[in-house]
């Protein structure tokens, strides 16, 4: 499994099984396209998640075969308009802790291994969003196939 397999199984996940809000890839102008006069949803009034994909470790592992374990998390900002109250976020959250933690994310690349929330933050953006982070670790094994380089003469 590459880093784009393991992106494309989270993002297909969520899309899927999240409907309480459109999603936003980071990275993609997050339009709400269920009404296409909307302007882009920080300029907006829905709410929305962002999602990401971050990968800070990769290791070679021989057992259970040789494989590169890769580790990172996914990212998610769950954001409401400002002074709407928390609750509405804390309940989103609530929600995609019950769809993400502890999940087994199959597909014909490999499999991605979802643990449970392990950080959450929050803040208030400059245009008006109220915006709870969380995040949740991954990791996924890419196979490797032995092969020898030889060097020199």
């Amino acid at each position: 499994m590459t880093i784009s397999d393991a992106e494309e199984a989270v993002y297909g996940a969520l899309e899927s099984l999240w409907t309480q809000t459109p999603i936003a890839w980071r990275n993609i102008d997050p339009r709400n396209y269920s009404d296409p006069s909307q302007p882009l949803l920080p300029d907006g009034e829905v709410d929305y998640v962002s999602v990401s994909v971050d990968i800070f470790s990769a290791t070679t592992l021989t057992v259970p075969g040789n494989c590169i374990r890769y580790a990172g998390q996914v990212a998610l900002g769950i954001c409401v308009p400002e002074r709407t109250g928390t609750r509405t976020a804390k309940t989103y959250l609530a929600q995609l802790c019950s769809l993400l933690e502890n999940q087994r994310l199959r597909t014909e690349a490999g499999t991605v291994t979802v643990s449970p929330l392990s950080n959450q933050g929050s803040y208030v953006a400059e245009n008006g969003w109220y915006v709870l982070e969380a995040s949740f670790p991954l990791h996924f094994e890419r196979y490797l196939t032995p092969q020898t380089i030889d060097v020199g003469s």
